[in-house]
């Protein structure tokens, strides 16, 4: 197994996830402890959510055939658009 797209992957999601909530959290926790175990916190956290959803993702790949998901999704996605279509509220941006 080629490490290279493992470790490019995991430090660009890394990177990209501390620009968020995240962000926020290791700004204020960094005040109170130090910088490096804030970081160290903040990757292990994310790699778990990361790790829990791609095996939460895998087990219902194999459970849902993936005919049924491509329709799912599809259907999914057709609703949202029906919704923003035809939603009541004004969309109108409103100049000053």
């Amino acid at each position: 197994m080629d490490l290279v797209p493992l470790i490019s992957t995991f430090l660009i999601i890394a990177v990209a996830e501390l620009g968020d909530k995240t962000q926020l959290a290791a700004i204020t926790l960094s005040s109170r402890c130090g910088a490096m175990s804030v970081f160290v916190g903040s990757v292990l956290g994310i790699s778990l959510v990361n790790g829990v959803s791609i095996l939460a993702g895998t087990a219902l790949g194999e459970l849902i055939p993936m005919r049924i998901i491509g329709l799912l999704g599809a259907a999914i996605f057709i609703g949202f658009g029906l919704v923003t279509l035809f939603s009541k509220e004004d969309q109108k941006v409103k100049l000053r």
